[in-house]
């Protein structure tokens, strides 16, 4: 875990994630992803301390994006990147913050 409560990663194949990062809770994060990709990237949280991974609802992007999430629980892990199978070619920079 990140104690830094940030997480960044260039992403050049599939099944390639960030480091996992915990989030305060009731509080926001944000989400980014950028470059020149085709693939689709992937924000997942972890309920059991990085043992199984849930992928986000709506959280298969396949184009450059910047968001706002919430974090409603301090105990779940997140990760973000690309799953086995969706990933095609070029460079992706992610990062969640907060």
């Amino acid at each position: 875990m990140n104690s830094l409560r940030i997480s960044t990663a260039t992403i050049t194949s599939a099944n390639q994630f960030s480091q996992a990062v915990q989030f305060d809770s009731n509080s926001y994060f944000l989400v980014s992803v950028e470059g020149t990709f085709t693939a689709a990237v992937t924000l997942q949280k972890s309920y059991d301390n990085g043992v199984t991974w849930n992928d986000q609802p709506d959280s298969n992007w396949t184009t450059p994006i910047e968001m706002v999430c919430l974090a409603v629980d301090n105990s779940v892990l997140w990760r973000i990147g690309v799953k086995s199978g969706n990933y095609t070619s070029g460079s992706i920079n992610t990062r969640i913050s907060q």
